[in-house]
């Protein structure tokens, strides 16, 4: 059997997509970070990572960073 890779020729691109995030979504990097985030977000452009651009605004309502021996808190 021989496999063959195929590239689909679609172009996806997103065109003011309203994201509204909160009030309990959570930023986690265990042991190292973890906030809790809300806010909206708006996403345009080609649909692929290095393509996307968003616009909007998050706020961190509180968490901590743990940078190894130091911890910082926000309330």
């Amino acid at each position: 059997m021989k496999q063959v890779n195929i590239k689909p020729s679609l172009d996806v691109r997103l065109s003011d997509l309203k994201l509204v995030l909160g009030p309990e979504l959570r930023i986690v990097y265990p042991l190292i970070l973890n906030f809790t985030v809300s806010g909206e977000l708006e996403l345009n452009g080609q649909a692929h990572p290095k393509w996307i651009k968003p616009k909007g605004i998050l706020t961190f309502e509180n968490g901590d960073v743990n940078l190894v021996a130091t911890q910082v808190r926000s309330p």
